[in-house]
């Protein structure tokens, strides 16, 4: 916020986003669990003679959900995220996004949690041109992050839904405090 209570101009916030990148600990820890269930599920295919044709096809489809799996966090080790002007950036291996803040549709903050004290946030932009980024709270900094979309939102004067507002809250970013 600038010094009259309005949210700061994305531009402004943008600058002092540093280059983000992801936390390797959280991905290494899937590609382990991708490789093991791969394992575990090609393990048959290997060495069981005979087996029914669907079942085959099944486990097939199954290892190669796990690399696929495997892929998507391996991809996400060679990411960084910046701000350039009114853009955020995301540059990986497959090439880069460019989100501009200054035309934001979407803002939105999800929050994942398979059992209880456990979970994810992810961040999903949407602007006027199509270009969608989302990001996941492996990413060192997230909060620095969700804070200069969330000024970007305020400036845009976007709607923001109730599990967005209560996400926030539990980042300690709500709503009107960028």
């Amino acid at each position: 916020m600038d010094l009259t209570g309005r949210p700061a101009p994305a531009c402004a916030v943008a600058a002092a986003l540093p280059r983000l990148r992801h936390r390797p600990g959280p991905l290494i820890a899937d590609l382990a669990r991708a490789a093991a269930g791969g394992a575990v599920v090609a393990l048959p295919l290997l060495v069981v003679d005979g087996m029914n044709g669907v079942l085959q096809l099944a486990l097939i489809a199954l290892v190669l959900l796990f690399a696929a799996f495997a892929v998507q966090r391996g991809l996400k080790l060679t990411e960084s995220w910046t701000a350039d002007g009114h853009h955020i950036v995301r540059r990986g291996t497959i090439g880069q996004s460019r989100l501009d803040l200054s035309r934001l549709k979407t803002f939105r903050l999800e929050h994942f949690a398979p059992r209880k004290g456990a979970g994810w946030f992810r961040l999903r932009l949407v602007d006027d041109g199509g270009v969608r980024l989302a990001a996941e709270d492996t990413l060192e900094d997230f909060h620095r992050l969700v804070a200069l979309a969330l000024a970007a939102a305020e400036a845009r004067a976007l709607p923001l839904d109730d599990v967005t507002t209560h996400n926030l809250a539990a980042l300690g970013l709500a709503r009107g405090i960028a």
